[in-house]
């Protein structure tokens, strides 16, 4: 063997057999908080807010990101006329109060433990943020409450700060209040200062405590849900809430599809699964809100339009964007070059996240109210997307392709879950017409998967009806066909289709999941958070329960050692974060879904 040949072997040897061993280890940079009328950035280097928005979606009304407030804030001491940062003292554990939007600093001076919180609060409908210093007794007797101080570093003025202190059995706390004043009514923002100058720290931890316990009592989890696997959930509803915002107005109820530093949009796709998720755990109300944003959002900007001789968005009036919304609930999409980049999964996505709410929630009184525009302006439209093969038409599928786009596989499996759903949701309406209509739509949709959107003699499912050479032709995302029962369990499909992702999408044999496409062997591609995840349940229905337990338990593991946060990506070499996180919907709410699923969707 040639010496260029024998050192490539060796190299793909080491790297494959360290990317198995790569263990569970935290590698996020930042923690968010967020109340749903602001959002903050604690820097986990620098061990202090970085960065603060006073809106909760990165992009509120016009098309310019929102900007950051601050350059800094947190404590400090003064000591022999010095300045000495909380951010230069040992750090024994940084994370969130479990299920909350609380972030806990635990820090020590020699061997005294302190403890720093940090949070948006959820108790005050204000745009606020709160930090507080817990002193034990040992170190708060030798140091006076005024040597303690909170700063903020900002060239805005429109802040108020406001310092308060109390001594309780020898511990010393303190505590900031940082109040965003624009918006808020004078006689409202002169009581509201008063109020907060003689809050009491440890009384108002207590109290947002309280509120997210509260929150969380309304949850039906499965009675074997314990340990870290309860953590992590816990935690991933808690960012579902965080991220929906609590905005008056045309803006009220959107959930982001992620809380990072930038780019935090909501999206029909991200939103529809996390409606999802937080219907079957029981949050009802968040549920609503979101599904109530999107039926009432200012969108329909793209009918009867043509690329390259394709059709290409609506062709009716329509409801729900194709790709995101402005903060205020206005359709917007990106471009490629001239031409938009469409989504067409919306319609079919929202029906069937309607449907969880109405079935979990049984509130059809909700279904009534909304049933006429969900009739003319999402089953309608979605009917017309059918086109002349049976398929829905081109779109820019699941990566944002740019136009003409493909037949994607995922975009007419999300259809035939729409159209099912909105057949349920029909015969409840008892309109027994377009109930068959949906039903005989919804075969005709599984009949055309079934007879052009699969391969080989074991009938595997393809990525498009484009894309057919092996192994461009797999798509991670194709599990959802099974989640969806657009193929059963027990159909060669199904189980061939799994086969293959094992063979060409798998990342490591070492428990992990899965990339989105084939894996070329001298480059490997990172784990699609989501497809590991939404395989978990497409695993369980196919009888392979071990399989799944695999992946969830490496999923949980992850997620415990990085605050309980779902990345977008892992990479698989070193187990570190990619992308975007904290993700909400399709990461969060995809956790939640995979912790409570059983053998069928």
């Amino acid at each position: 063997m040639k010496r260029s040949s024998l050192t490539t072997l060796f190299l793909l040897l080491w790297v494959v057999n360290s990317w198995g061993q790569a263990k569970p280890q935290r590698t996020i940079q930042f923690l968010p908080s967020a109340n749903g009328h602001c959002w903050l950035y604690f820097d986990l280097q620098l061990l202090k807010i970085t960065q603060y928005k006073v809106w909760s979606a990165d992009i509120w009304d016009s098309d310019q990101p929102i900007v950051n407030l601050i350059k800094g804030a947190g404590f400090r001491f003064v000591t022999n006329d010095r300045l000495i940062d909380l951010n230069t003292l040992p750090v024994e554990h940084v994370g969130y109060v479990n299920g909350t939007g609380i972030i806990r600093v635990e820090q020590k001076i020699r061997d005294i433990r302190i403890n720093q919180y940090i949070w948006t609060p959820m108790i005050m409908d204000f745009k606020a943020f709160v930090m507080l210093l817990h002193l034990p007794a040992e170190l708060a007797k030798r140091l006076p409450s005024d040597k303690v101080q909170s700063y903020l570093s900002s060239h805005y003025p429109n802040f108020q700060h406001i310092r308060f202190v109390e001594r309780l059995e020898d511990d010393l706390w303190v505590g900031a209040v940082v109040l965003y004043e624009p918006g808020i009514e004078p006689e409202t923002l002169k009581r509201l200062s008063e109020q907060l100058k003689v809050l009491r720290p440890k009384k108002l931890l207590q109290a947002e405590k309280n509120w997210w316990r509260n929150w969380h009592n309304k949850e039906k989890l499965p009675a074997k849900l314990y340990g870290k696997p309860y953590q992590v959930l816990q935690q991933s509803a808690a960012f579902i809430r965080m991220a929906q915002s609590r905005e008056k107005g045309s803006g009220y109820g959107q959930i982001v599809r992620h809380l990072g530093q930038d780019g935090r949009l909501a999206t029909t796709r991200d939103m529809s699964y996390a409606i999802v998720a937080l219907s079957r755990i029981g949050h009802f109300s968040e549920s609503r809100n979101a599904l109530s944003f999107m039926m009432n959002s200012h969108s329909g900007n793209f009918q009867n339009l043509s690329v390259s001789g394709h059709e290409w968005g609506m062709e009716d009036d329509y409801a729900l964007s194709l790709h995101h919304y402005t903060g205020k609930g206005h359709e917007r999409v990106p471009y490629d070059g001239q031409a938009p980049v469409l989504r067409l999964d919306s319609p079919g996505l929202y029906l069937w996240a309607l449907h969880e709410y109405v079935k979990h929630s049984a509130d059809l009184k909700y279904l009534r109210q909304q049933w006429p525009v969900v009739k003319s302006q999402i089953i309608a439209p979605l009917i017309d997307l059918v086109g002349e093969q049976l398929l829905i038409r081109r779109d820019a599928g699941l990566e944002d392709e740019p136009a003409p786009g493909k037949h994607f596989t995922w975009t007419t499996a999300s259809a035939y879950r729409g159209f099912t759903s909105a057949a349920v949701l029909s015969e409840l309406m008892q309109e027994s017409e377009l109930t068959d209509q949906l039903i005989q739509v919804s075969a005709h949709l599984r009949k055309a998967i079934l007879s052009m959107l699969v391969t080989g003699k074991n009938a595997v499912l393809v990525k498009s009806l484009e894309q057919k050479t092996f192994p461009d032709f797999l798509d991670g995302a194709l599990v959802e066909a099974i989640n969806w029962e657009v193929v059963m369990p027990t159909w060669k499909t199904a189980q061939s289709t799994l086969d293959a992702m094992e063979a060409f999408l798998r990342v490591s044999d070492n428990g992990k999941g899965y990339a989105l496409h084939a894996v070329d062997d001298l480059s490997f591609q990172q784990e699609h958070v989501f497809v590991s995840l939404r395989a978990i349940p497409a695993l369980k229905s196919c009888a392979r329960r071990k399989r799944a337990k695999e992946i969830l338990q490496w999923m949980v593991e992850l997620s415990a050692v990085n605050a309980e946060i779902v990345p977008q990506y892992v990479d698989p070499q070193n187990a570190h974060y990619l992308g975007k996180y904290p993700m909400i919907g399709m990461g969060a709410g995809a956790m939640i879904l995979a912790l409570t699923s059983n053998h069928k969707e």
